[in-house]
């Protein structure tokens, strides 16, 4: 049993050094989570993601990378039209023409099977999701799908067991994916 203990603790400890070369090299600073509801979970899943993680001094060099990452909300968008969801994604900076060193992700929606909110179905979110990467990558933003890893998890980890705030494996996913694209450069 111990030797299994210290497989695993081998294991978190190179994975959190993997984790620091990425910081170190990729010079990142700095981590924001915006959006609604599952965004604080978000933050919490990255948060201890972060924990003991040494992020680059930007102030003493101030050529660091900051990211930011959105759910842009898009659940609560299920009960309005396309229209609407449009109209507040158009209003999105332009990343590509920043002059800043600073990424910009979002999350996609999962795969909903809400039993609360009627118009948020399957279906919408889908769309929702492909209208959202129409306007955003143009603009610079990267896309994190969680629509499909989501699929199996859906009702099971919702915290409100609705269907609509998928926690869980998906939201660890979603932080391991979103290091994935930084690391993997």
């Amino acid at each position: 049993m111990v030797a299994g203990s210290m497989i695993v603790d081998v294991s978190i400890q190179n994975l959190h050094d993997q984790l620091q070369l990425c910081v170190d090299r990729r010079k990142l600073y700095g981590f924001q989570i915006f959006g609604k509801s599952i965004a604080a979970f978000l933050r919490e899943y990255l948060k201890q993601r972060l924990k003991n993680i040494n992020l680059y001094n930007n102030s003493r060099y101030d050529d660091g990378t900051k990211v930011s990452m959105s759910t842009l909300g898009l659940t609560h968008y299920c009960h309005r039209n396309t229209q609407v969801l449009r109209d507040a994604l158009e209003k999105y900076d332009n990343v590509t023409t920043s002059s800043s060193n600073e990424e910009f992700y979002w999350v996609s929606g999962g795969f909903l099977s809400s039993e609360r909110a009627l118009l948020c179905t399957v279906n919408q979110i889908s769309h929702f999701n492909n209208v959202a990467q129409q306007i955003l990558r143009p603009k610079g933003y990267k896309m994190i799908n969680i629509f499909d890893l989501s699929a199996a998890f859906t009702y099971d980890t919702a915290t409100q067991n609705d269907g609509l705030h998928i926690i869980g494996p998906t939201m660890k996913t979603v932080i391991t994916k979103f290091f994935h694209y930084h690391c993997s450069e």
